[in-house]
């Protein structure tokens, strides 16, 4: 994750399921922020509710 001009975060994770990635995007991303993905449906699900 990266903000312009901000720094680069990122986590090796076991696995890419929903309940594993969405509590690392919210502790990292402020609500509100534009979040661009690769569309992969356990993050599309859950970030459509906090981010437009």
């Amino acid at each position: 994750m990266i903000e312009r001009g901000g720094d680069l975060m990122a986590e090796v994770v076991p696995n890419v399921n929903r309940n594993l990635l969405m509590p690392i995007v919210r502790s990292n991303v402020a609500t509100g922020s534009i979040v661009h993905t690769d569309e992969l449906p356990s993050c599309r699900a859950g970030l459509d509710r906090l981010y437009p």
